[in-house]
């Protein structure tokens, strides 16, 4: 009886919300999470990695694709899946571009361990400007491919050749048709 009753509660509950809100039933958001694997590998103390992709390469865009309306930048971050040494220390450097090479938007992580952001990812900040050339360049829904420039420099500790697996993971919102 309990559980039945909870049910109603909730049934009520998602209904009265549809009564004084309004439900838009022709669009839908979507959030489309991409995780863009850098690895950095050498033995020099300036290490840098070019990484191309786009949106179409990943299952959580083409799932939506036909559908999208339009689309949004939403939140991004970044993690560290493996470093060949937890000692080893740089600065960490992240640029997001677009399919033509112009910075939509970038960030530096000075004098840290990258092994710190293995279970506490790192939020990348975006201003209000960043993100509005970030929305203008995926405006237009051929624009669908980017570039991340991953730049250790200043490395300290650990042995030699240094190896860092990074993920910068990227949340787009899609407005659908339905």
């Amino acid at each position: 009886m309990k559980k039945y009753l909870t049910n109603f509660m909730l049934i009520a509950a998602a209904g009265t919300m549809f009564l004084f809100n309004g439900c838009d039933f022709e669009s839908l958001p979507i959030n489309i999470p991409l995780t863009v694997p850098v690895v950095v590998t050498g033995s020099n103390n300036a290490l840098q990695e070019l990484k191309n992709f786009c949106l179409d390469d990943y299952d959580s865009y083409n799932d939506y694709r036909e559908d999208i309306r339009k689309l949004t930048y939403v939140e991004g971050a970044l993690r560290v899946d493996s470093v060949s040494s937890v000692n080893l220390t740089g600065n960490i450097r992240i640029e997001l571009k677009n399919q033509a090479g112009q910075t939509l938007f970038f960030f530096v992580l000075n004098n840290v361990k990258p092994s710190n952001y293995i279970r506490n990812p790192y939020i990348i900040p975006v201003d209000v400007n960043q993100i509005q050339i970030l929305n203008e360049y995926i405006a237009n829904l051929d624009n669908k491919c980017f570039q991340v420039d991953a730049q250790i420099t200043g490395i300290t500790g650990g042995t030699t050749p240094h190896y860092v697996r990074l993920l910068v993971d990227l949340v787009f919102e899609a407005e659908t048709e339905l």
